[in-house]
């Protein structure tokens, strides 16, 4: 290629390699990914809420601000994206949905109401401006407690976005 053609980066497709396919793609480890991903958002609650307060004892600064910001963002980097599969929020608020549907109490917990044009991406945006505050600036960040309330109010938020204007609607413009 000549000096005027762009650099790609270099790609490896995992899915090409047929037994890892057949890993990757199964049931079973999509399954448990899914409840390792909500088995850890939920532990990040509970120490949050009833662990010592003291950050460098406590899961969930750890967690939240060295393993999924700083350790996911190089997972997706090099390896690729698995959030669409393991996003806890979009996870359990499947499963409610599942289980209304189950129980006959309705065809889902979407209420599908037309999504503002007008709002674009601006509430993803504002929402991550919001966390690198709370990161950067915020005197609390590292406190478990503050760290728990904030991610119980940001599954209020979402779950909210989530059943007003459906799940991918909300997933693609509103979720950070």
């Amino acid at each position: 290629a000549g000096e005027d053609a762009p650099y790609r980066y270099p790609r490896f497709d995992l899915l090409g390699i047929e037994p890892l396919r057949a890993v990757l793609t199964s049931r079973a480890w999509q399954l448990g990914l899914r409840l390792l991903s909500v088995g850890l958002f939920l532990l990040v609650l509970l120490s949050g809420f009833f662990g010592r307060q003291v950050p460098v004892s406590n899961f969930a600064p750890t967690f939240v601000w060295v393993v999924w910001w700083v350790g996911f963002g190089f997972f997706v980097a090099f390896v690729g994206n698995p959030w669409p599969l393991v996003n806890p929020w979009k996870v359990l608020f499947e499963w409610a949905e599942a289980l209304v549907r189950r129980l006959g109490i309705g065809d889902g917990i979407e209420l599908r109401e037309t999504y503002p044009v007008a709002l674009g991406i601006w509430p993803a945006v504002a929402l991550y401006a919001v966390f690198v505050w709370v990161e950067n600036v915020f005197w609390g960040s590292p406190t478990p407690l503050y760290i728990a309330v904030l991610a119980l109010n940001y599954s209020v938020l979402t779950w909210g976005g989530m059943a007003v204007y459906g799940k991918e609607v909300w997933l693609r413009r509103g979720e950070v």
